[in-house]
């Protein structure tokens, strides 16, 4: 009996063991992975038997040279979570999007506060503090820049963010093996922390009478305080009380509907900013409760577009850091920037390289040169290095179509070999494509890596930048050619242009472009959903609206989609007519150019194109409006307009939209766009070289 009892004993313990190791397991261990370098589990201090860690995560430029550092404050309410939190949801698309813009990310762990136990919030900001001056004294090791050091939290580590920021560098000292380490913070981003504790009518999110003191004891610990003592706690926690006019730039991010820390603290950082003139920047999120969780309908600004604002924050304050700068298109807003998207059979004259020369970024369309020249790729190559003898700058991208098999490239005598490259109707017809030419079949894994070839092997050339990567609607839209080959093929050939698009990525390498045909209305989240394959998106077809989708639904569809990926960096080429398109296609992927009579008609059609242009424009978008691609005939293709050379100068924000109705300001320019009247307005503001055209000149656009 007695055995029986102390097995049984041994039994339980044995399932406490057990379950409280499975219960340890729970805490999530994972680190992030974002492609590139990592060191993990750097011991940065310790305290009594305990070692405090943090992950350092490298940027795409790797450690070849020391690079800005964001420190990762976790939440938890300074009683749980870890370092680990980076690798979840918002985090991990925050942190990738930073490490690919040139920062390093360094996540850290801190003391928590537990029941009975010593540590005291104040401890979670010293143990923050001490990792900061860990990084700036091995700094030349870790390669890091000690001079740009940004700091990023949520909740309580929006909190402990805010005190990193704003308090002073030698309070709350800890290590003795750190004191004395200088350090300076650069800027710095609160997602939903608190700033004051000693106003704990900023926690009551909904003016109870009976209202409880949550966090008190994690500020004061577990043994008696006097009131003083607990006063000078609670003032020495409260990073409003830090603030400065000359304090680092701080953006709070805050949830309209949070009840566990209100957005009332947001706008007491902001109301106590306003009266120092100190530099706060905050961002309400509406219908937003605690981590960004939805309340009654979607958030807005939604979850991307809040990541998209904080990289955009502290990319703007740590100046250049994006390794892709030199390999995007030179960009500036002191004129509107401009895009060439051209093809010429023949050699190009002097005169249309000098023109050509003048643009940032050109794509040579098909067929370009092969007359001449006896290829496509060699007449590309040719027009490439006239115009970068003249502009070294220029970027060259180099045109494939990826499903519409365009002859006259070089490429083409190895395509022959490949059975079945071509897709083929049930009566073997290859020529599916407006019944005269033929697509690809990007089901066949030898035609893939034919085509993947032949745009390395140019991309390999120094005068080439890229690919413009054409033929995207075709291949993902599921109406196209699915009645001449079946819905079962057209899903093949879907699958295999993904595979195709991340094997051209492989072949060609990060440091060359991919800017597709992709943008386009007609898709469910209006192409966004590809965009992460390429460096940017061409843009054409913009008011051929599709799908039963009204005008005014399809065009403010693009508007939108267009602003989302060009505030994400992405390159945006748009494109438009000077007059209302000719469908080419039933399902409206095709689109004809009209003509104009003459340059008047021309310069009247610019102004709404142009007005879409600058609604959406960011950084790296650029516009062009034409009557075609060919420079075969005439010189018409060479328009240049008085607009493109007025003062523009960068926005003053993002545009603003009532209904169907938008407005955005520039520095020498407004504009106002009706999408519904289809209507459009650019004022521009007078300058000494460029005073505002008399009544005369509208009525003759041509003087």
């Amino acid at each position: 009996m007695r055995a029986i009892f102390i097995s049984l004993v041994t039994l339980i313990g044995l399932f406490f063991v057990q379950a409280a190791a499975a219960q340890k397991k729970k805490k999530p261990t994972t680190a992030l992975e974002t492609g590139f370098e990592r060191k993990l589990g750097v011991v940065y201090k310790t305290v009594g038997k305990g070692k405090l860690e943090l992950d350092v995560y490298y940027p795409a430029t790797g450690t070849t040279q020391p690079c800005p550092v964001i420190v990762y404050t976790h939440g938890g309410g300074w009683a749980a979570g870890s370092r680990f939190g980076a690798a979840r949801g918002s985090f991990a698309a925050l942190f990738k999007e930073l490490t690919k813009k040139g920062f390093c990310v360094v996540s850290v762990d801190y003391r928590l506060c537990r029941k009975g136990g010593p540590v005291r919030m104040r401890d979670c900001v010293i143990d923050s503090k001490d990792a900061i001056r860990y990084l700036v004294k091995h700094s030349e090791a870790l390669s890091i820049d000690p001079e740009k050091l940004f700091v990023f939290g949520d909740s309580a580590g929006g909190h402990i963010a805010q005190m990193l920021l704003l308090s002073s560098v030698d309070s709350l000292p800890g290590d003795a093996d750190l004191a004395g380490i200088d350090y300076k913070v650069v800027a710095g981003v609160s997602w939903y922390g608190p700033c004051d504790f000693e106003n704990q009518d900023l926690f009551n999110h909904d003016d109870r009478p009976d209202f409880r003191d949550r966090f008190g004891p994690r500020i004061l610990g577990e043994g008696r305080v006097t009131p003083e003592e607990k006063s000078h706690l609670y003032r020495e926690m409260s990073p409003v009380n830090y603030l400065k006019k000359s304090s680092p730039p701080l953006l709070m991010i805050q949830g309209d509907n949070d009840t566990t820390i209100p957005v009332k603290h947001a706008y007491q950082m902001e109301k106590k900013a306003e009266e120092l003139q100190a530099p706060v920047q905050t961002v309400i999120v509406k219908n937003s409760g605690h981590n960004w969780r939805t309340v009654g309908a979607p958030i807005e600004p939604t979850r991307e577009e809040i990541v998209r604002v904080t990289v955009e924050f502290l990319v703007k304050h740590a100046g250049s850091t994006d390794p892709s700068a030199a390999r995007y298109p030179e960009f500036s807003w002191d004129r509107i920037p401009l895009y060439m998207h051209v093809r010429k059979a023949k050699s190009y004259t002097d005169e249309e390289i000098a023109f050509l020369a003048k643009f940032p970024l050109i794509t040579f369309e098909k067929a370009n040169g092969h007359q001449d020249h006896g290829s496509v790729e060699v007449g590309t190559l040719e027009a490439a290095k006239a115009v970068k003898e003249i502009n070294p700058n220029a970027k060259i991208l180099y045109y494939r179509n990826v499903i519409v098999h365009y002859g006259g490239y070089a490429a083409d005598k190895a395509l022959g070999q490949i059975p079945g490259a071509m897709l083929q109707d049930k009566d073997g017809d290859t020529k599916l494509v407006r019944n005269r030419v033929k697509a690809y079949d990007l089901s066949n894994p030898d035609l893939r890596k034919w085509w993947v070839n032949a745009c390395s092997r140019m991309t390999a050339e120094p005068q080439i930048d890229g690919i413009f990567l054409d033929g995207n609607i075709k291949a993902l839209e599921r109406g196209y050619l699915a009645r001449q080959i079946g819905a079962a093929k057209k899903k093949q050939t879907m699958d295999g242009y993904h595979l195709m698009m991340k094997q051209t990525r492989e072949a060609i390498g990060p440091e060359k472009l991919m800017v597709a045909n992709i943008l386009r209305a007609r898709f469910e989240n209006a192409g966004l959903e590809y965009l992460d394959y390429f460096d940017g998106s061409y843009l054409e077809g913009f008011f051929h609206n599709v799908g039963g989708a009204s005008y005014e639904e399809y065009v403010a569809k693009g508007i939108d989609a267009m602003q989302k990926a060009a505030r994400q960096g992405k390159i945006i080429a748009f494109t438009s007519g000077f007059a209302t398109p000719r469908n080419k296609s039933a399902l409206g992927i095709d689109e004809g150019h009209a003509t104009v009579k003459s340059h008047a008609q021309a310069r009247e059609a610019l102004t709404y194109p142009l007005a879409i242009f600058l609604v959406c424009a960011e950084k790296n978008s650029y516009f062009r409006i034409h009557e075609g691609y060919s420079a075969n005939e005439g010189d018409r293709w060479m328009r240049w307009f008085p607009e493109y050379d007025r003062p523009l100068g960068p926005p003053d924000g993002p545009a603003t939209k009532d209904g169907d109705r938008y407005t955005r300001t520039f520095q020498h320019a407004t504009v106002q766009l009706d999408i519904q009247k289809r209507t459009a307005n650019i004022e521009w503001k007078k300058t000494a070289a460029h005073p505002p055209p008399t009544d005369a000149e509208k009525a003759n656009p041509e003087e």
